[in-house]
Order: C-alpha cells, then sequence, then structure tokens
C-alpha cells in the first residue's frame, strides 16, 4: 500500500488493529523504546500495550482502516452544528410562545445519544469547537453531550441515558426568559443582575411543564442543577439527600464545561486546571462519587493532546497516572520528557 494512502491518526489501544503501522516509537516512561517506528501491529503488541496501561500510540493507517471512533470530526461538527441551531431556535421560541418543540429537541438529542456511543474522540471535539460567541447555546449542547458521556460511563440505561442528555441538554432552557441585557452582557454579573439569573432553573421548570409532559428526571435537571451538597445552591437550597441524581450529574458537567469555556468576560481555563479545582475546590458543593468517576474517565481521553507547558513550552501527553491526573508524563517537542510530578514549578497552561 502507498504511504501516499496512509494518514496519521492517534489511536486508542482498545481501537488499535493488526496490520496498523506504527508512526513513532512507543516509548515506556523514562524513554526506553518499547516498540520502534514503522512497525506493523499485531494482536499480541495490541496486549501488551494494554498491559502496560498505555492508552494510545500514533498510526499510519488507510481511511478504510480507521477505526469509527477515531474518524474525522466532521460528522461530531454537523451534529454539534445543528444541536447547537435547534437550542438556538428553541429559546427563540420561547421567548416568543413559552413552549418547547419537544420533536425538533428530541430528535437533536437522540442524534447526540447516537454519536456518545460511536465516537471516543468526542471530548477533544469540543475543545476544538471552543469558541465565545453564542455561549449560551454552546454551553448546553456541551453539557448534553458531557451528561451522555457520563451516563455511559455509568452504565446508564439506553432510557435513562436519553433522559439524562435530554435534561443536559434543556437544563438552562430558563434563561430565555431572562433578559437579554442580562444573559448577554460582556462583563461580570452585579448582584443585582445575578440575582435575577438565579431564577432560571424556576423559569425552565415551568416552560417545561408548560410544553408536554416529560419524565420526571427531566424535570429534576433542569429545576435543581444549581443545588449545591452543602445546601449553599439555589433556588431552594437543597442538601446532598434531596438532590436526584440526576441533577448531581448535570452539576458537575456544567460546572465542568463552564470552566474550559471561553467567555467574553474571561479566559478560559486548561482542562486539567478544572479537575485540579473539581477535585480540591468543590468539596462539600458537587457529589464527589461523580466528581471521581467522571475525572477517572475523561483523563484517559486526554492522552495524545498536544498542551502548552507555563514556561511556554509545547508537548504532547503521553503517560497519565490516575493518581494524580493533572500531572501527566509530557514529550517535548525537541524528544525529550517532562514529568509534571517531578516538576512542580510547570503546569500544563493550554491544550492545542
Amino acid at each position: 500500500m502507498s504511504t501516499e494512502s496512509l494518514h496519521r491518526i492517534f489511536v486508542k489501544t482498545e481501537d488499535l488493529r493488526p496490520g496498523m503501522i506504527l508512526n513513532e516509537d512507543v516509548s515506556l516512561e523514562f524513554g526506553a523504546v518499547l516498540i520502534p517506528k514503522d512497525t506493523e501491529i499485531t494482536q499480541r503488541m495490541i496486549k501488551r500495550l494494554q498491559m502496560l496501561d498505555i492508552k494510545g500510540v500514533y498510526v499510519l493507517s488507510s481511511d478504510a482502516n480507521l477505526p469509527q471512533e477515531s474518524a474525522s470530526q466532521d460528522v461530531l461538527k454537523e451534529v454539534y452544528d445543528n444541536a447547537h441551531n435547534v437550542i438556538k431556535n428553541t429559546m427563540d421560541n420561547v421567548r416568543h410562545n413559552g413552549r418547547v418543540d419537544i420533536a425538533s429537541t428530541m430528535n437533536v438529542v437522540e442524534e447526540i445519544v447516537d454519536k456518545i456511543n460511536n465516537c471516543t474522540d468526542i471530548v477533544r471535539g469540543l475543545q476544538e469547537l471552543r469558541t465565545e460567541s453564542e455561549y449560551t447555546y454552546k454551553h448546553c449542547v456541551d453539557v448534553a453531550i458531557l451528561c451522555g458521556l457520563m451516563g455511559r460511563w455509568l452504565k446508564a440505561s439506553d432510557r435513562s441515558l436519553l433522559h439524562l442528555v435530554y435534561a443536559g441538554f434543556m437544563h438552562d432552557i430558563g434563561k430565555a426568559k431572562i433578559p437579554l441585557d442580562i444573559l448577554n452582557k460582556p462583563d461580570k454579573l452585579t448582584q443585582k443582575e445575578f440575582a435575577v439569573m438565579k431564577n432560571h432553573p424556576l423559569y425552565g421548570y415551568d416552560i417545561m411543564s408548560k410544553s408536554g409532559k416529560f419524565d420526571k428526571n427531566i424535570y429534576y435537571g433542569v429545576l435543581f442543577h444549581h443545588e449545591r451538597e452543602d445546601g449553599s445552591g439555589y433556588p431552594f437550597g437543597l442538601n446532598a439527600p434531596k438532590i436526584p441524581l440526576v441533577a448531581k450529574i448535570v452539576a458537575v458537567m456544567d460546572t465542568y464545561d463552564a470552566m474550559i469555556s471561553q467567555r467574553p468576560y474571561k479566559d478560559h481555563y486548561s482542562p486539567y486546571y478544572v479537575i485540579d479545582v473539581l477535585q480540591w475546590n468543590c468539596i462539600g458543593k458537587l457529589d464527589l462519587d461523580i466528581v471521581r468517576t467522571f475525572i477517572s474517565h475523561i483523563i484517559d481521553l486526554f492522552v495524545g493532546d498536544n498542551v502548552e507547558l507555563s514556561n511556554g513550552e509545547i508537548g504532547r501527553v503521553v503517560y497519565l497516572d490516575k493518581a494524580l491526573p493533572t500531572r501527566p508524563l509530557i514529550e517535548l517537542e525537541n524528544g525529550s520528557f517532562v514529568d509534571l510530578r517531578e516538576h512542580y514549578e510547570l503546569y500544563i497552561k493550554d491544550v492545542l
């Protein structure tokens, strides 16, 4: 096969197939070459990579051999853009008639669920689609996708997964009733403006109730996603035992996406920084079991990321220690390695 018909892609170890060609050396943590570049992958090699907990490698592969989950982001972008348009139109309709079009919103949620089941690169896709424009709509789509991933990791039933994604997609529908000068304000809200914004869960529940009959978990996600474990949330100040599971999940996904997103009045944070915040600064606020499950799975999707370090150097994440997920091993552009577990003066500034 001509190399002109091959493409360099990062493939998770679980998706590797015999016959793929390595496009770079597979090295152990401290630089020893395990499998050299240009080696044809065998089933035995795949098992060895799995035993060593190597999450993925760069290979050369023809389009025909690309695993479905590592394919181009074009299909994801098409679904994402459609979902963005649907939530935007839905909020516009709510402003005019106070109701949600159940058919169009459910159709797009089913599309999202289908893509979640067939694309593990979806988180990297969200990074590439990052923008500060029309944040409210983008955020609804992001939270729906993240809720879907979380539901899959929790092994939710198909029905429960659909309800969870729908709750994530509609969680901020109440913002359609927030005055646009507050909703789209390019600066931080005043206390008075934030008091108005805090009504959006109540508005959302009212909108959903008037739009049709939904599963109770969808109502819970819309109404309770700003409640907090210690009772400091809103609108009711519920504490941990009284907050439904779906609302706890939406709360974690909402917090994560809000922090990694670009806003007019603040820069985005890197996912590594946000994971640190979730681990250490949200104790008593967010459900720790959900936070830990989320982190333990999402870090697997970070292997292979190109990153910028705090000193300006560029590199690639090649190994993640689950005990210290924000301190990975980085291969720099010059071929040397930096273990952030041993260099606490450095941190990951951004994912490129």
